[in-house]
């Protein structure tokens, strides 16, 4: 006897806009888009952003590897060490650094940060924005964060990306 599974997950990209015109790229995966895009589109006007048609937004970002390791040691022995692992580039954030790579060469630079005995948090692939945007002022800042918290917080969104430089 064969079972059906009846709730397939099917992947989506949701694009918008939040606070102060920031794109923003919401990752998805539903068994049922009717219902979730309503979240999504609820949680966009809520926060005084909007839903943008599809590809309005995305040509801002590039699909990267990112992978995430963990900072030990000299900061800038460690970015040495990474750059010569093949990675494209790489920036510090408290106490871990990410990691940029080509989509066709994440595998191959986290198994040489792994060679090199580089704690490997997480590897996976994201859209990076190709620039950023600042925040100009703290009103837009708290709609962005309210904005970026409301779309984390359902259920069938798997990752957010904008490209808000928040200092």
């Amino acid at each position: 006897m064969s079972y059906k599974n009846s709730s397939q997950l099917e992947e989506t990209l949701d694009e918008g806009y939040g606070a102060g015109g920031k794109a923003i790229v919401v990752e998805v995966a539903t068994d049922n888009k009717h219902r979730t895009f309503p979240e999504v589109k609820h949680a966009f006007s809520k926060a005084g952003g909007a839903m943008a048609e599809p590809g309005s937004v995305l040509f801002q970002f590039e699909r990267r590897g990112i992978i995430t390791v963990g900072k030990v040691g000299d900061a800038d022995d460690l970015l040495l060490q990474i750059l010569d692992a093949g990675a494209d580039d790489a920036s510090v954030e408290d106490d871990e650094v990410l990691v940029f790579t080509d989509m066709k060469t994440m595998h191959a630079v986290r198994k040489n940060l792994l060679d090199q005995s580089i704690v490997v948090k997480n590897a996976e692939l994201g859209y990076v924005p190709t620039a950023t945007v600042p925040v100009v002022d703290q009103d837009t800042e708290e709609k962005l964060f309210r904005l970026l918290d409301a779309l984390d917080d359902l259920d069938d969104v798997t990752n957010v990306y904008n490209n808000a430089d928040i200092a």
